[in-house]
């Protein structure tokens, strides 16, 4: 009786045993379709995520690419394909050293972790046909659970149609400028051309009175010999005069007319001194013109953009020392010179004592569309295309400085043409 009780007793724990078993099979069971349906919701969740972002990848305006810390081309848009490459066969290489030159250099600061800032510079890409796209290029770093960079992100925006705009944009303002001191270039032609005009018609009048007398026609006592020896020369002497100041005007004219386009070795003093002459309408009823050349390098650069420039200077500085004197009757004073610095770089000063610039505006006189003048006197983009060319295009500086007691002094600083070409190369 006991035994059977015992047997008894151990059926019912093995069959505890078994129902506890199972019912943790069960919540196993129930557990693992639960994780099941979670990864089956995250996997679309993440599929609809990817969808998402490689949208974004194709909506952006502009080159996106992923790189690996090798620079690898480990993904891309579609407008890098279109940009870049072939919009049936995608990107020609994986390599981005092949698309972006220098590659290496500009995207250091990056991969070196030093920085996690967002690197922004204007750069060129070379298509698969190996023509050139100017790009405004920006990248950030990639990281990983470590400091160490695992990539770049890399976005590259078409700048072709705005170099398109800021070229019609700088051939508009130099228009303008032009436009501006026409009747003053009118002015300066027409005064050499009357005096040329007024000795040519004494040296006509003279040639015919000594002919009439080679001829007998004329009576001796009627012509004064002597009177003509002395003053033909010198009516000769002031219409060559004219002619060399009508020449020298039209020359400095003919720059702005066929500016050139790429950069060459120029002479700093020859820009300055055709600046002064064009410009010369603006300022010489006003101010007394103070000449400083020191004997400089040349420089690289495109000789009609940085004309350009050193007009719009000279003829700013006018300006200012018009709005001073008013109708006083004062002169004011404008220095131009130039300088070597010990940094390898040359100057031109333009120095004015006119009504100087505001300490309230001072911060905003480079920006576009800002100026002071009237309506119709001005359309604030001398300055701004100026910087524009000098900074950006030559690689130089531009600055002002205050003059006291009253005055502005701006300084064009470009590179010497040997230190150029080095850095060209």
């Amino acid at each position: 009786m006991q035994q059977e009780t015992a047997v008894e007793i151990t059926a019912a724990g093995a069959n505890a045993q078994d129902a506890a078993l199972r019912e943790e099979i069960e919540a196993l069971r129930r557990e693992l379709q639960a994780r099941a349906l979670e990864a089956r919701v995250t996997e679309s969740q993440m599929s609809r995520v990817f969808d998402y972002l490689s949208g974004l990848y194709d909506l952006m305006p502009g080159v996106l690419v992923s790189l690996d810390a090798d620079l690898r081309i480990t993904r891309y848009n579609s407008e890098a394909a279109r940009l870049l490459g072939d919009a049936g066969t995608g990107l020609p290489t994986t390599d981005f050293r092949v698309l972006l030159r220098d590659a290496d250099t500009v995207f250091a600061p990056c991969l070196s972790g030093a920085s996690r800032e967002t690197l922004r510079c204007e750069a060129t890409l070379v298509r698969t046909d190996g023509s050139e796209l100017p790009v405004l290029l920006s990248a950030c770093a990639q990281f990983g659970d470590g400091e160490v960079p695992i990539g770049l992100l890399v976005v590259a925006v078409d700048l072709r149609e705005r170099k398109r705009l800021e070229m019609e944009l700088r051939h508009a303002q130099k228009l303008e400028s032009l436009g501006q001191l026409a009747a003053g270039i009118a002015h300066e032609i027409n005064t050499p051309m009357q005096f040329i005009s007024d000795n040519l018609h004494f040296v006509g009048q003279a040639v015919g009175d000594l002919v009439a007398l080679s001829d007998g026609t004329a009576d001796r006592s009627a012509v004064d010999i002597e009177f003509l020896r002395k003053r033909l020369p010198r009516a000769l002497d002031r219409a060559q005069e004219g002619v060399a100041r009508v020449s020298r005007i039209v020359g400095a004219m003919r720059l702005f007319a066929h500016p050139g386009v790429t950069p060459e070795p120029v002479d700093l003093n020859a820009l300055v001194e055709n600046a002064v002459t064009v410009a010369s309408n603006s300022y010489k009823y006003v101010a007394d013109l103070d000449l400083g050349l020191s004997e400089v390098p040349t420089v690289l650069a495109v000789r009609g953009d940085i004309a350009q420039v050193l007009l719009n200077l000279i003829t700013n500085a006018a300006h200012a020392i018009e709005e001073r004197v008013g109708s006083t009757g004062e002169r004011g004073n404008l220095r131009v010179g130039t300088r070597c610095t010990t940094a390898g770089r040359v100057e031109v000063l333009i120095e004015d004592d006119g009504s100087g610039i505001p300490d309230e505006i001072a911060h905003r006189v480079f920006d576009p569309f800002f100026t002071t003048k009237p309506v119709g006197k001005g359309t604030g983009q001398g300055l701004a295309i100026a910087r524009t060319i000098v900074v950006d295009k030559h690689g130089g500086e531009l600055v002002f400085e205050r003059v006291q007691p009253h005055g502005t002094r701006f300084i064009v600083s470009l590179p010497r043409a040997a230190a150029a070409a080095r850095e060209v190369a």
